[in-house]
């Protein structure tokens, strides 16, 4: 089930979104974390037992359609460390202090997940039969 949070919900009605100006970072987890869409920060999964595995590099490459699709280019993560496999990855916006990433969206839902980490480097992308989109707002 990907779904986006209720605070991203809020933000695009109000129209305080913009994809293209925003810093989204990509996080990957493990752990008996369950969706609960009115979590607001990345410390909310942390308090829900969700074990944070890795953080993407920052990816420079946004866009979204007319239809409100948004998109980016694939997300590297340089190494996510051999252990729990990873069962799912929000999208937040990037915050300078720990557990502050501000929850977008919740992605369960994907190819080669849950996923068994080997120590290498990931890639993660959207949906390419679908504009390359993430979610659509």
């Amino acid at each position: 089930m990907n779904a986006l949070y209720n605070t991203a919900r809020e933000r695009m009605v109000k129209g305080m979104f913009d994809w293209q100006a925003l810093d989204v970072v990509l996080t990957a987890w493990s752990g008996p974390y369950q969706y609960d869409e009115t979590n607001r920060y990345s410390g909310d999964i942390v308090s829900r037992k969700g074990i944070k595995r890795a953080t993407a590099l920052k990816n420079v490459a946004s866009s979204a359609t007319v239809e409100g699709i948004v998109q980016t280019a694939p997300y590297v993560f340089t190494t996510i460390s051999i252990g729990e496999p990873v069962i799912f990855f929000t999208m937040s916006l990037r915050s300078s202090q720990v557990g502050l990433d501000e929850l977008v969206c919740y992605l369960d839902e994907g190819f080669n997940l849950p996923y068994e980490p080997n120590g290498l480097e990931v890639v993660v992308q959207p949906d390419w039969l679908h504009q390359r989109g993430w979610f659509r707002a």
